[in-house]
């Protein structure tokens, strides 16, 4: 399933329910990246840091070329 822009995913983090057990990595990886595997997936899935996160978020955005705005 391909994510929606990249800018709505803050907002789209906090609305869901289901993130209140969730960092925003992992929220992110348990959506659209759940069978993917690697290093920059367990730093995503394991970092606190939301700007590290988009960081790494926009790799993929950009190797799966999905829209980023």
């Amino acid at each position: 399933m391909q994510p929606p822009p990249i800018s709505q995913l803050p907002g789209l983090y906090m609305a869901d329910p289901k993130s209140k057990h969730l960092r925003f990595g992992q929220w992110f990886v348990n959506r659209y990246l759940a069978k993917v595997e690697g290093k920059d997936i367990d730093e995503l899935y394991n970092s606190d840091n939301i700007g590290k996160c988009l960081s790494i978020i926009r790799k993929y955005y950009e190797y799966y070329q999905w829209e980023l705005t």
